[in-house]
């Protein structure tokens, strides 16, 4: 059975290409959840300017510090939103948002000065708050052994010879039959850390809102009469918080992994060598650093061509670079003839190392639905 060598990934700006030794696979980045109507509230703008509010508890500068950074952090991190520059209308901006609430003349202006689609303000409405509590139980633990029993002997054998057994000894068996008990007090301490965070966000345009207040607890338990230190607690709260925020107001987009095919299916009998031989070359054009997906793409269209148009992994993999490439229209092209020439069985199948249990109509489906929230992203960049 031919074993799969794990090569490194390729890094590219909007899509990854993993590599095994056996297969090639494009992640092909996609809105793996999205929060409780936030198209609607957006509309499909993905540019913001972010502001943090930090007069509004009495909170240490350099806490507050930390907070702030850890909240922008997480929204880089879910690859949603693009942040704009703001600077140099923020205390303005300040002025107008927490001083008023809804939207705002002013704020319009600010948005279409700024050339962003929506604001997230963040807001620390209390202090962090943390508590240690220790506890205590008894534990029964066994001690040494009171009591011993000797039971009988057993031969076991100690030399062979010509597979026959020569020479036997006798060991006695001797076990505990009674124990010693005793109880021991043990402790267990643990530290819980609030950091309340308020993040909200708001459309310029129109004014819709989304809003969440973080007021979950993190919560560490070790074992002894000392609890963790507030400093520990205290960062992992924060980062808590600024997850528990950020995912109530971005989507997160993860990558979704698709395998690259080679199999000439479909081609007339007479072509499958020469189309398999084009099926390999575009996947190997995958496998240079960086990844050559242009020519990829010409030698999947040549696989299509001498297949009479018949080749069902050529319409596959044209429609994933169609998909990376961003053109939808020609992805759902090649989606709905391959799902034709392969049918049901072929649509059933793909649940193989990397795919994550999905088949291809899964695939399928996952790109409609994104299909349908990235042509609402071009029209808010086309506004």
């Amino acid at each position: 059975m031919k074993s799969c060598r794990i090569l490194p990934v390729i890094f590219l700006p909007l899509i990854f290409v993993f590599v095994s030794g056996c297969k090639t696979y494009i992640k092909i980045p996609i809105a793996s959840s999205m929060p409780v109507n936030f198209m609607k509230t957006m509309q499909g703008g993905k540019k913001i300017g972010v502001i943090f509010n930090t007069a509004s508890a009495s909170i240490d500068p350099g806490l507050s510090t930390v907070i702030q950074s850890s909240a922008e952090k997480k929204i880089t991190e879910y690859r949603y939103f693009t942040i704009v520059d703001i600077s140099r209308r923020e205390e303005r901006l300040k002025e107008v948002i927490f001083s008023q609430s809804g939207l705002t003349k002013n704020v319009m202006e600010f948005g279409n000065e700024l050339a962003i689609n929506g604001l997230i303000y963040l807001d620390v409405p209390k202090s962090p708050v943390t508590s240690c509590v220790t506890t205590s139980k008894k534990e029964r633990r066994q001690g040494d052994c009171k009591k011993y029993q000797t039971t009988g002997t057993s031969k076991t054998c100690s030399r062979y010879e010509n597979n026959r057994c020569v020479t036997y000894k006798e060991t006695p068996v001797t076990k505990c039959v009674e124990y010693d008990y005793y109880y021991v007090d043990v402790f267990e301490s643990t530290r819980s850390t609030v950091v309340f965070l308020k993040g909200e966000l708001m459309n310029v345009q129109t004014g819709a809102k989304l809003s969440y207040t973080n007021t979950r607890s993190f919560e560490n338990s070790i074992s002894g009469k000392e609890c963790s230190s507030e400093q520990y607690s205290f960062d992992q709260a924060t980062e808590l918080a600024a997850n528990n925020v950020i995912g109530n107001l971005s989507p997160l987009i993860t990558d979704l992994s698709v395998r690259i095919e080679s199999d000439p299916a479909g081609s007339p009998k007479i072509k499958r060598k020469l189309v398999k031989s084009y099926l390999k070359l575009g996947e190997e054009s995958l496998k240079t650093n960086p990844p050559d997906f242009e020519d990829a793409s010409r030698q999947w269209q040549k696989a299509l061509s001498e297949s009479s148009y018949k080749s069902l992994y050529a319409y596959w993999n044209l429609a994933l670079y169609s998909w990376y490439s961003g053109d939808l229209d020609a992805t759902e092209k090649y989606f709905l003839k391959a799902s034709d020439i392969g049918g049901p069985d072929f649509l059933k199948g793909g649940k193989k190392m990397g795919m994550f249990g999905r088949n291809r109509k899964d695939n399928i489906a996952l790109f409609r639905k994104e299909k349908e929230r990235l042509l609402i992203e071009e029209r808010a960049a086309g506004r």
